[in-house]
């Protein structure tokens, strides 16, 4: 539930209702001026829910139980009506399980030449198709050879990780654990704790916290401990738009569910403030109407499938250029309520035509927890002073009213930062070797 509050009393704003619209309007228009100017493995883990004593769920790795009754520990990265596939710490597999390590360490060696030489290929054509992106074909001349140069097929036992696959029809129960208990996990084996395998998650939370272990800031990446999988063409166009994100010129687009604004354009904040009130006046003359008791500006409601593809602009237009990646930030802030929320997510061309979500990240931030003097700071940015000027020349400014729209804007460009950071985190697991674990689809 949102909480609102009401317009300051209209006749201390403006005498007409064309001037109470235009000074809400600019006032509007502020955080998300911000917010255009100001953006800047494993999940972030929420609390560990506490499980019954004895229960699966309350291991840190995921529980794969098979119908012969064998039960192994890992992060299970593929669950379907074909197979499960997971990632299990090779020593401890081997130790426990000989006799089914070695059955999949024979499918593991046999699948390791095919995946390498699908890898090279892939490389090829990539550097033959952007040949003229000097910095992206630097990246992918590395990576080829050292895909060619990687260890053979006999080498696999020295990876630190194995990934196990097993048809769907010898399993019995598959218990996957909370992003929190994985990376719980994955702190304790980059710290060399002992029985990672086997120990339950709030055992080694215990164990960490006393060793003074950050588990939520720590940074873990073991992709070069897990040997290359394959990746169908879906999850391989998805790594070629993260890259090209990174190695290329990245396109940013911000705005809310009817407007995208491409983020970089050269056009003053005028232009793009005019650009924004186009669309937004309708929305800002019904809220006052609102006010008032009026209903002449009723208009239908947006329908859910326009809602949904509030990125749809951004996806045409990156694709008319070229682009196989976009990441999209729509915020959802109301001058009239204390909460700014932002959610942001990169979008890949999976294929011609088709764009699929494969991040989504958000974060929130309350205007009345923004410092003053951090707001009031927001003024020396030239973009916003300009706003504030135009709201000085047109008489009708209220400094209350002025005063809420910059804490907007400090919360807005908190919230765009958070986000942002969470997107960091999540591309950071794709961009540095073209053979790390594939994406995950839901």
């Amino acid at each position: 539930m949102r909480l609102c509050r009401p317009l300051p009393s209209l006749g201390k704003v403006a005498p007409t209702l064309a001037g109470r619209v235009r000074v809400v309007l600019l006032l509007y228009c502020i955080p998300y001026a911000i917010g255009f100017a100001m953006v800047g493995h494993w999940p972030l883990p929420q609390a560990a829910a506490q499980r019954i004593k004895g229960s699966p769920k309350s291991m840190a790795l995921d529980v794969v139980m098979l119908s012969s009754g064998t039960r192994f520990y890992g992060v299970v990265i593929q669950n379907d009506d074909q197979a499960v596939k997971c990632v299990v710490e090779r020593e401890w597999f081997r130790n426990q399980h000989p006799k089914l390590y070695q059955e999949q360490l024979q499918i593991e060696k046999r699948n390791y030449e095919t995946i390498k030489a699908e890898l090279v290929r892939r490389v090829d054509d990539w550097i033959e198709d952007r040949k003229t992106d000097k910095d992206l074909v630097l990246f992918l001349e590395d990576e080829r050879r050292r895909i060619a140069q990687d260890e053979n097929a006999e080498d696999l036992e020295n990876k630190r990780f194995l990934v196990v696959e097993i048809p769907a029809a010898e399993l019995n129960k598959v218990v996957v654990q909370t992003p929190a208990q994985r990376r719980i996990a994955a702190v304790a084996w980059k710290h060399n704790m002992k029985n990672v395998s086997v120990q339950k998650a709030d055992v080694l939370l215990r164990q960490l916290k006393r060793k003074k272990i950050d588990v939520e800031n720590e940074t873990v990446d073991f992709s070069a401990e897990i040997p290359a999988m394959r990746q169908s063409d879906r999850q391989w166009n998805a790594r070629v738009a993260i890259i090209e994100f990174e190695y290329r010129q990245p396109l940013e687009y911000q705005g809310n569910s009817k407007m995208m604004l491409r983020k970089g354009d050269k056009q003053n904040i005028g232009l793009l403030i005019g650009e924004m009130l186009g669309n937004q006046r309708l929305d800002m003359t019904k809220q006052i109407a609102k006010e008032l008791g009026l209903r002449d500006f009723d208009e239908p409601a947006e329908s859910k499938d326009d809602n949904k593809k509030w990125w749809k602009k951004a996806t045409e237009e990156a694709e008319k250029e070229g682009f196989r990646g976009v990441l999209v930030s729509r915020l959802d802030q109301n001058i009239q309520s204390p909460e700014v929320k932002v959610e942001t997510r990169f979008l890949a061309m999976v294929q011609p035509g088709q764009w699929e979500i494969i991040g989504t990240f958000s974060d929130k931030a309350n205007v009345n927890d923004q410092d003053p003097d951090e707001a009031k700071g927001l003024l020396q940015d030239p973009r916003i002073k300009s706003v504030v000027e135009m709201i000085e020349l047109t008489g009708l400014g209220d400094k209350s009213l002025l005063d809420k729209a910059l804490r907007h804007g400090a919360a807005t460009g908190k919230a765009m930062n958070a986000a942002g950071q969470q997107f960091f985190n999540f591309k950071k697991q794709y961009i540095e070797r073209v053979d790390s674990p594939p994406l995950l689809f839901k």
